[in-house]
């Protein structure tokens, strides 16, 4: 038998060897990112809102951020930072970029996440143009009972008529990405859609009154995006053709409702159908959830975004008095607003507009025009005039408030309360909306 002239040889290389395999580190594990939306290069201008929707996954997931970036990786000045909830977040970042003096040229949004050990992100290019967003005019509803028109305003000197019939029109929405109205009748009936600049209705929906009267329509100037509320609690959302592609039956008499910007919330106010008692809901857009919801008591005659997460509502009690109150998307927190003098527990609140940074804020009232800012925290007089305006929205071409006031559309500036007018028309102004082009 031969033996080992170094019987430890062995034992040494076994040591090494494990040695070896206790000190190896493990592979160095990266975020998982995937940016869902915008899927391609985009074109913005400025101002503009950006929603970029990404999913990131680590089961050590410790952070997430969203930014617009410039050529050279360094920051624009727009982000936003997300919460982490678990190990998988999919989630909706509204990016609003405003600053006019950032240079046309190519960008990045940038997501990016960081687990306890490494950080990674995941790009998409953006350009960003000089084009501004252009005006073509006013697409607005007048008329009065059953005799009413759709009429055209925009560089013609006329007015164009673009529909005539016996419909009593309430509301005019404006689809900005497929250049559309869309109509809806103040009794049960069809809502029509109408692609500008033609006169003649693209589309219509007859279903939607079986079984319930609409009693709402709703719409985003930058997103396809048409919504319609019904009394009996049916809330609807509409493609560009007039198809029906989300439902969601909801136990409220729906009020009045908003979208959301181009966020995924859509809030809906409505009564309990066996109750007196009111709701705020915050719905997901695509699956129908509800995120946030508040109960009041009154009706709720107006409602509308004041920015990435808050609401504004005007309130109504039984003795005819308007509370505004600002509702957080998410929390269903409700936080009162308040006027400055003291008639306003008499004011009826009849419309309400934002600028697009959500920091002023405008009540149309039967006691004037009133403006709320973030430095005064509080409604002022702007116009003591007794409008009783049936519109109000922010014209984002001019930086103005339009309005439309008995058979007048005017501006309104928004510091001084100066009213000048856009034009004089033949019968009472039912509804208005602008007419962008991207």
């Amino acid at each position: 038998m031969i033996k080992s002239v170094f019987p430890w040889i062995p034992l040494l290389f076994g040591i090494v060897a494990i040695s070896q395999t206790s000190c190896k580190k493990d592979p160095v594990r990266l975020p998982e990112i995937e940016i869902l939306s915008p899927s391609t290069r985009i074109f913005v201008t400025v101002p503009d809102t950006v929603i970029v929707r990404a999913r990131v996954s680590d089961p050590e997931l410790r952070s997430i951020s969203v930014a617009l970036v410039d050529e050279n990786y360094i920051s624009a000045g727009v982000s936003a930072v997300i919460p982490v909830t678990g190990t998988t977040v999919q989630f909706d970042a509204e990016l609003i970029i405003s600053n006019p003096t950032l240079p046309p040229g190519k960008y990045y949004l940038r997501v990016r996440a960081a687990n306890n050990d490494e950080q990674t992100s995941a790009w998409q290019e953006v350009t960003l143009q000089q084009r501004p967003l252009t005006k073509l005019g006013y697409a607005v509803a007048i008329g009065q009972a059953f005799d009413t028109r759709l009429l055209m305003l925009d560089t013609t000197p006329d007015p164009r008529v673009l529909y005539q019939g016996n419909l009593d029109l309430r509301k005019v929405v404006f689809n900005g990405l497929s250049q559309q109205v869309a109509l809806i009748p103040a009794q049960a009936g069809n809502v029509l859609g109408f692609q500008l600049p033609l006169g003649n209705p693209t589309w219509q929906v007859n279903a939607l009154t079986s079984g319930g009267v609409a009693t709402f329509l709703a719409g985003s100037a930058f997103e396809n995006e048409i919504w319609i509320g019904l009394y009996d609690g049916r809330l609807i959302r509409l493609s560009e053709n007039g198809t029906s592609v989300f439902s969601i039956q909801l136990p409220y008499n729906l009020l009045a409702q908003q979208i959301t910007g181009r966020t995924q919330f859509v809030v809906v106010a409505g009564r309990e159908q066996s109750g007196n008692s009111g709701r705020l809901l915050t719905l997901d857009k695509s699956a129908g959830g509800v995120i946030g919801e508040a109960n009041y008591s009154g009706t709720v005659t107006a409602l509308m975004q004041q920015n990435a997460t808050t609401s504004i509502a005007a309130i109504r009690n039984a003795q005819g008095n308007t509370q505004l109150v600002q509702y957080h998307f998410t929390t269903g927190a409700l936080s009162p607003m308040t006027f400055q003098n003291a008639t306003a527990t008499t004011t009826v609140v009849q419309q309400l507009a934002t600028d697009p940074s959500g920091n002023q804020v405008f009540a149309l009232t039967n006691q004037g025009l009133f403006r709320w800012t973030t430095q005064t925290q509080n409604f002022t007089l702007l116009a003591s005039d007794n409008f009783n305006g049936t519109t109000l929205f922010w014209d984002r071409v001019e930086d103005v408030l339009v309005a439309a006031i008995g058979t007048s559309l005017v501006r309104i500036h928004p510091n001084t309360g100066n009213i000048t007018p856009i034009h004089q028309l033949s019968a009472p102004i039912l509804d208005a909306a602008i007419w962008y082009n991207r």
